[in-house]
């Protein structure tokens, strides 16, 4: 694989989105599981 090339978005950021989108997910699994 060739070097990622330097977007608006670093990787930082896509990775707080990610976080933000799974973890209400987490949190409803964690429900369930009760």
């Amino acid at each position: 694989m060739t070097k990622m090339p330097r977007k608006s978005s670093s990787p930082l950021s896509l990775l707080l989105k990610s976080l933000q989108k799974v973890s209400p997910v987490l949190a409803l699994k964690s429900l369930m599981k009760r």
